[in-house]
């Protein structure tokens, strides 16, 4: 008995282990360290107006909805930031999947609201 709960907390202690090696991994970043929004001085050019608007890029085609989503979110990101931060098309790309999963619940669930019992009655008023 006291062999098996030496070997479960040795597993459990080597699973701990490896989760904070994995967590440690991934917090080490290439990125320059960069102080922190709040602590900057002033405040957000989104509080008190907008005195030049981000730059602007090539706008590019907008093929899908995906596509218009990811720009307006885009879009908002750059109004709020107070550095000027812009992403990459790379870093872009990488937001495409969680908003093509987004839209596709929100329009399962519009097929499922109008498909409900009295959609079309308030759809009238």
């Amino acid at each position: 008995q006291e062999k098996h709960v030496t070997r479960v907390a040795q597993a459990l202690g080597k699973e701990r282990r490896d989760y904070e090696d994995a967590l440690q991994r991934r917090r080490v970043t290439k990125a320059p360290e960069q102080e922190a929004i709040w602590r900057r001085g002033g405040t957000s050019a989104y509080f008190h107006g907008v005195s030049s608007p981000p730059q602007k890029r090539a706008a590019r085609k907008l093929a899908g909805q995906t596509d218009v989503v990811l720009a307006a979110l885009l879009r908002s990101v750059a109004w709020r930031c107070v550095d000027g931060a812009s992403f990459s098309d790379a870093e872009a790309k990488l937001l495409m999947p969680p908003l093509r999963s987004m839209l596709d619940l929100y329009k399962q669930a519009q097929v499922q609201c109008e498909r409900s019992e009295g959609y079309s009655a308030l759809c009238m008023r």
